[in-house]
């Protein structure tokens, strides 16, 4: 396959994977031509490289249908997805109304857009489990396969009474053990580069201890930083106290859910006199229901602007640290395995039998290629 355009970096698991798949298809009886990829992506390099290598298999651009995130998509990456044939939506962004509230309407529009026939085969593939549940809900008659990628999206599909299979990449060991810390690390390092510039003797608290806030939670204390962390399997706990109690000022929200409400930032901005410092390391913009709030802050339209309302600051405007819109977030030798397991899983669900419906986890052949 060609070289990536950041870096001379070559892909050589998913090459692997794409030679493997080229054989087993010669056996299987599906028309790639007639199968439709739809979903939602963060639209960086390592997701067009992904793209690029199902079209090299067989689909069809025009039958591919992408959806991406306002806070982490390249507008590059949009130019070129558009530019091979591939049909992309990227709507303008609403600092007035949630993220989530937002991405269930374009999904809905996604959809709504997909020339989809009786007898076309549906892979959906998802980044928060929002678009799978759409689809779920709309009873189609197709073939469908799906597959998610987040913690925050299986735990949104967990209880969902699913009619087709989902592959459950965001439970896989490879994605849990490898892609976590370096997601963390990548996350501290900018959180770092913000602390070592504006803060002097920070107090940190990390909200929530799945696996990238466990990951978090290392990092800082490496780093000789004082530290909390607070996760609400331990006991229910009021965040503005915990910040209060411990003069905190370097907050850290990796919940995927709200753990701040606005009237608590307002709250805090009232009763405490030092800055404190608002941070995501999930997803969205539902850590700290910043939206209800934009109108109070200096107004930016820009996702990765910093924000402030008195002596509350919020960093990357309440999207998650990780992201700033660039082509390349982690290096491609350190994302390759996520982009190999959402590949794969997407591929497997073609030419593979899977019994039943709900979350299913990866063949052992495909987890064993990919791990090693």
């Amino acid at each position: 396959m060609k070289k990536s355009f950041e870096n001379e970096y070559e892909y050589p698991v998913l090459t692997e994977l794409k030679d493997l798949f080229i054989e087993e298809i010669k056996d299987s009886n599906v028309n790639f031509e007639k199968v439709k990829i739809i979903g939602c992506q963060h639209l960086l390099e390592g997701q067009l490289i992904m793209i690029k290598n199902f079209i090299e298999l067989g689909f069809l651009p025009v039958n591919i249908y992408i959806l991406g995130k306002i806070y982490s998509t390249s507008d590059s990456i949009v130019k070129e997805l558009a530019e091979s044939g591939v049909n992309v939506l990227q709507p303008k962004y609403n600092l007035y109304v949630s993220f989530d509230l937002q991405h269930k309407t374009n999904c809905e529009e996604l959809l709504n857009k997909v020339d989809l026939r009786s007898d076309d085969r549906l892979v959906v593939l998802d980044d928060g489990g929002q678009f799978i549940e759409i689809v779920n809900s709309k009873k189609l008659s197709n073939i469908i396969t799906a597959v998610e990628q987040t913690s925050s999206g299986f735990r949104r599909l967990e209880n969902v009474t699913l009619d087709f299979p989902v592959y459950n990449v965001a439970r896989s060991p490879i994605k849990l053990q490898d892609e976590s810390p370096l997601i963390a690390n990548h996350a501290y390092q900018r959180i770092k580069l913000y602390i070592d510039t504006s803060i002097s003797n920070p107090n940190v608290l990390v909200v929530g201890l799945g696996p990238i806030g466990v990951e978090i939670l290392k990092c800082i204390k490496n780093d000789n930083k004082n530290v909390i962390g607070y996760d609400k399997n331990d006991g229910e706990k009021n965040i503005v106290n915990l910040i209060k109690d411990n003069n905190i000022n370097v907050v850290i929200g990796a919940t995927g859910a709200e753990i701040i409400s606005h009237l608590q930032i307002i709250e805090l901005s009232n009763t405490v006199n030092y800055e404190v410092h608002l941070v995501s390391v999930s997803s969205s913009d539902r850590e700290f229901e910043v939206w209800k709030l934009r109108d109070l802050f200096e107004p930016d339209n820009e996702p990765h602007s910093d924000i402030s309302y008195k002596n509350i600051k919020i960093l990357n405007n309440g999207f998650p640290i990780s992201f700033k819109g660039n082509r390349v977030e982690l290096p491609h030798n350190q994302i390759e395995k996520t982009i190999c397991l959402l590949f794969a899983a997407a591929i497997a669900g073609l030419i593979y039998k899977i019994e039943g419906a709900g979350l299913v986890d990866l063949p052992d052949k495909i987890n064993d290629i990919i791990k090693k």
